[in-house]
């Protein structure tokens, strides 16, 4: 009886030196670092080809207000979300965008409008009260998303009011896709930054048609 008494308490130590052996070299072995992404603007896509502030908006100074954005639940999250060849969504751990999408694609869009539609002010959701702008225009995302090394997309819809909100100037649905340049995450957000551009200037040549003086 002494025999199975000690040989069970044997046993117990041994299963608690293996327990904390375990935890051990979990608390050893180095997490993966996550690497944080920031949505930014671009001077254009083809600088070549880049329209000019007189050809946009004839020179006629005014103020437009962008967002706010109506984010779908998938993206509405830190992580970066893929997408697989066969549709499924791929919810990246370690790979994050430093703020919320609600935030950046307004921030990014006023800033790639600022460059368009010179002499105006842009500003982006929210604003100060004393900020009445003359344009604000309202987004609401469907998908904004893509695959490593291949298509991105950004689609859904804008609608263009005057600066009371009162009354609809325009309401378009639209839809980009480009290509990633490579593989990696650096390609991804790069896309994501191209795609911003083109939303900013469709609604800043929206803006510039309906801003221009009649002749």
């Amino acid at each position: 009886m002494r025999h199975r008494a000690n040989f069970k308490n044997i046993t117990r130590v041994t299963w608690l030196l293996a327990v904390l052996a375990g935890f051990s070299a979990c608390l050893g072995t180095p997490s993966k670092p996550s690497r944080t992404f920031l949505l930014s603007e671009i001077e254009s896509l083809d600088k070549a080809s880049a329209i000019t502030p007189s050809e946009m908006l004839l020179k006629k100074s005014v103020r437009v207000g962008v967002g706010p954005f109506k984010i779908p639940e998938y993206l509405n999250r830190p992580q970066i979300v893929s997408r697989t060849p066969g549709n499924e969504l791929l919810v990246n751990e370690f790979h994050r965008w430093a703020e919320p999408l609600s935030e950046s694609m307004p921030r990014v869009m006023a800033q790639n409008m600022s460059r368009l539609l010179e002499p105006g002010l842009v500003f982006a959701f929210p604003w100060r009260s004393s900020l009445r702008p003359d344009y604000q225009v309202i987004v609401d995302v469907v998908r904004f998303d893509g695959s490593l090394g291949g298509d991105v997309s950004l689609i859904g819809h804008w609608n263009l009011y005057d600066g009371s909100q009162k009354g609809l100037q325009e309401s378009k649905k639209f839809s980009f896709t480009v290509t990633s340049r490579e593989d990696g995450f650096e390609a991804l957000v790069d896309a994501h930054n191209r795609l911003v551009y083109l939303l900013s200037l469709e609604v800043a040549s929206a803006i510039g048609a309906h801003s221009a003086p009649s002749s």
